[in-house]
Protein backbone atom coordinates (compact mmCIF):
# COMPACT_ATOMS: atom_id res chain seq x y z
CA UNK A 1 0.00 0.00 0.00
CA UNK A 2 1.14 3.91 -1.00
CA UNK A 3 1.97 6.12 1.73
CA UNK A 4 -0.33 9.31 1.57
CA UNK A 5 1.34 12.20 0.51
CA UNK A 6 0.45 15.89 1.85
CA UNK A 7 -0.55 18.36 -0.61
CA UNK A 8 0.68 21.49 -0.95
CA UNK A 9 -1.60 24.51 -2.00
CA UNK A 10 -1.07 27.72 -3.74
CA UNK A 11 -1.07 28.98 -0.18
CA UNK A 12 1.15 26.46 1.20
CA UNK A 13 -1.63 24.87 3.36
CA UNK A 14 -0.47 22.79 5.62
CA UNK A 15 -2.36 18.68 5.02
CA UNK A 16 -4.13 16.44 7.41
CA UNK A 17 -5.12 12.92 6.87
CA UNK A 18 -8.57 12.33 6.90
CA UNK A 19 -8.38 8.45 7.24
CA UNK A 20 -12.58 7.94 7.54
CA UNK A 21 -12.88 9.63 3.91
CA UNK A 22 -9.62 7.83 2.65
CA UNK A 23 -8.20 11.30 1.28
CA UNK A 24 -5.49 13.40 2.11
CA UNK A 25 -6.78 17.28 2.31
CA UNK A 26 -5.34 20.66 2.32
CA UNK A 27 -7.06 23.14 5.35
CA UNK A 28 -9.53 25.28 3.63
CA UNK A 29 -7.56 28.70 2.71
CA UNK A 30 -8.18 31.42 0.28
CA UNK A 31 -6.98 32.13 -3.22
CA UNK A 32 -7.80 35.43 -4.79
CA UNK A 33 -11.70 35.73 -4.08
CA UNK A 34 -12.25 32.05 -3.88
CA UNK A 35 -12.39 29.99 -0.90
CA UNK A 36 -10.02 26.47 -1.37
CA UNK A 37 -9.74 22.74 -0.39
CA UNK A 38 -7.43 20.28 -2.08
CA UNK A 39 -6.31 16.73 -1.68
CA UNK A 40 -5.79 13.60 -3.19
CA UNK A 41 -7.18 9.89 -3.06
CA UNK A 42 -6.50 6.90 -4.95
CA UNK A 43 -4.71 8.67 -7.54
CA UNK A 44 -6.81 11.34 -8.17
CA UNK A 45 -6.01 14.92 -6.93
CA UNK A 46 -8.99 17.95 -5.98
CA UNK A 47 -9.46 21.45 -5.81
CA UNK A 48 -12.74 22.27 -4.92
CA UNK A 49 -13.53 26.26 -4.59
CA UNK A 50 -16.08 29.00 -3.99
CA UNK A 51 -16.27 32.65 -3.91
CA UNK A 52 -16.62 33.17 -0.51
CA UNK A 53 -18.58 36.33 -0.50
CA UNK A 54 -21.45 36.47 -3.14
CA UNK A 55 -24.86 39.54 -3.22
CA UNK A 56 -27.13 36.14 -4.17
CA UNK A 57 -27.50 32.69 -4.43
CA UNK A 58 -27.88 32.54 -7.80
CA UNK A 59 -23.61 34.18 -7.97
CA UNK A 60 -22.99 31.21 -6.29
CA UNK A 61 -20.11 29.00 -8.87
CA UNK A 62 -18.30 26.16 -7.52
CA UNK A 63 -16.04 24.74 -8.83
CA UNK A 64 -13.85 20.91 -8.97
CA UNK A 65 -11.16 19.83 -10.63
CA UNK A 66 -10.17 16.13 -10.82
CA UNK A 67 -6.73 15.34 -11.96
CA UNK A 68 -5.33 12.01 -12.62
CA UNK A 69 -1.48 11.79 -10.70
CA UNK A 70 -1.25 8.07 -11.82
CA UNK A 71 1.08 7.33 -14.69
CA UNK A 72 -1.75 5.23 -16.62
CA UNK A 73 -5.45 6.62 -18.03
CA UNK A 74 -8.14 6.79 -15.13
CA UNK A 75 -11.70 6.46 -16.44
CA UNK A 76 -14.01 8.61 -14.58
CA UNK A 77 -18.12 8.12 -13.80
CA UNK A 78 -19.61 11.49 -14.49
CA UNK A 79 -22.80 11.02 -14.22
CA UNK A 80 -23.25 12.36 -10.77
CA UNK A 81 -20.75 15.05 -11.03
CA UNK A 82 -22.72 16.67 -13.71
CA UNK A 83 -25.13 17.70 -11.18
CA UNK A 84 -24.63 20.14 -8.52
CA UNK A 85 -27.66 18.55 -6.27
CA UNK A 86 -26.07 15.74 -6.31
CA UNK A 87 -22.55 16.14 -5.32
CA UNK A 88 -22.76 19.40 -3.01
CA UNK A 89 -23.84 19.72 0.43
CA UNK A 90 -24.75 23.07 2.25
CA UNK A 91 -25.63 23.95 5.66
CA UNK A 92 -25.48 27.58 7.46
CA UNK A 93 -22.68 27.93 9.75
CA UNK A 94 -25.18 27.26 12.82
CA UNK A 95 -25.66 23.32 10.94
CA UNK A 96 -29.18 24.03 9.91
CA UNK A 97 -29.21 21.71 6.18
CA UNK A 98 -29.98 24.69 3.23
CA UNK A 99 -31.68 22.40 0.48
CA UNK A 100 -31.33 22.35 -2.88
CA UNK A 101 -33.54 22.16 -5.93
CA UNK A 102 -34.60 18.27 -6.88
CA UNK A 103 -31.74 16.28 -8.36
CA UNK A 104 -31.93 15.34 -11.84
CA UNK A 105 -34.26 12.51 -13.36
CA UNK A 106 -31.95 9.12 -12.76
CA UNK A 107 -30.33 7.32 -16.42
CA UNK A 108 -29.38 3.97 -16.40
CA UNK A 109 -25.87 3.00 -16.40
CA UNK A 110 -25.11 1.18 -19.15
CA UNK A 111 -21.10 1.62 -18.76
CA UNK A 112 -20.58 4.37 -21.43
CA UNK A 113 -22.87 6.83 -20.86
CA UNK A 114 -20.99 9.56 -18.62
CA UNK A 115 -17.76 8.38 -19.13
CA UNK A 116 -14.17 10.40 -19.52
CA UNK A 117 -10.83 8.96 -19.58
CA UNK A 118 -8.05 11.19 -17.97
CA UNK A 119 -4.40 10.92 -19.15
CA UNK A 120 -1.81 10.29 -16.57
CA UNK A 121 -1.46 14.76 -15.54
CA UNK A 122 -4.86 15.56 -17.30
CA UNK A 123 -7.85 17.46 -15.49
CA UNK A 124 -11.57 17.67 -15.62
CA UNK A 125 -13.19 20.85 -14.00
CA UNK A 126 -16.60 20.82 -13.12
CA UNK A 127 -18.70 23.84 -12.47
CA UNK A 128 -22.29 24.26 -10.66
CA UNK A 129 -24.43 27.19 -10.26
CA UNK A 130 -26.08 28.81 -8.01
CA UNK A 131 -29.24 29.39 -10.77
CA UNK A 132 -29.45 25.67 -10.98
CA UNK A 133 -28.81 24.63 -7.58
CA UNK A 134 -31.05 27.11 -5.90
CA UNK A 135 -33.72 27.34 -8.55
CA UNK A 136 -36.90 30.13 -7.66
CA UNK A 137 -35.30 30.24 -4.16
CA UNK A 138 -33.53 33.66 -3.08
CA UNK A 139 -31.03 32.75 -0.16
CA UNK A 140 -31.84 35.02 3.08
CA UNK A 141 -28.36 36.92 3.90
CA UNK A 142 -25.78 35.26 6.42
CA UNK A 143 -22.96 32.89 6.36
CA UNK A 144 -22.89 29.51 4.78
CA UNK A 145 -20.83 26.35 4.47
CA UNK A 146 -20.64 23.94 1.52
CA UNK A 147 -18.83 20.64 0.39
CA UNK A 148 -17.88 18.77 -2.65
CA UNK A 149 -18.86 14.60 -1.85
CA UNK A 150 -18.00 12.43 -4.67
CA UNK A 151 -18.18 8.46 -4.12
CA UNK A 152 -17.65 5.33 -6.28
CA UNK A 153 -17.86 1.96 -5.12
CA UNK A 154 -18.84 0.31 -8.53
CA UNK A 155 -16.12 -1.59 -10.05
CA UNK A 156 -18.19 -2.68 -12.68
CA UNK A 157 -17.30 -1.12 -15.75
CA UNK A 158 -13.80 -0.64 -14.40
CA UNK A 159 -14.08 3.14 -13.51
CA UNK A 160 -12.11 5.06 -10.78
CA UNK A 161 -13.33 4.02 -7.27
CA UNK A 162 -13.00 6.02 -4.26
CA UNK A 163 -14.52 8.49 -2.25
CA UNK A 164 -13.52 12.75 -1.95
CA UNK A 165 -15.51 14.67 1.03
CA UNK A 166 -14.03 17.62 1.37
CA UNK A 167 -14.02 20.37 3.84
CA UNK A 168 -16.47 22.41 4.38
CA UNK A 169 -15.83 26.12 3.16
CA UNK A 170 -17.67 29.08 3.88
CA UNK A 171 -19.00 31.93 1.88
CA UNK A 172 -20.63 34.62 2.77
CA UNK A 173 -24.08 35.97 1.31
CA UNK A 174 -24.57 39.75 1.85
CA UNK A 175 -26.73 41.73 -0.52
Amino acid sequence: MRKPRTMTALLALSGCVHVACAHVAGEPGRKGKMAITTGQTNELQFEFSVPYRLKSGEDLEAQVTLTNLSTVPMRLNTITLQSGTLVLRFKKTDGTPVRTGPPPLPTRDDGNTGRIVLGSGQSAAFAYHGSDLFPGVDLENGDYLVRFVYRNGNNTYHDWTGAIETEWLSFELQR
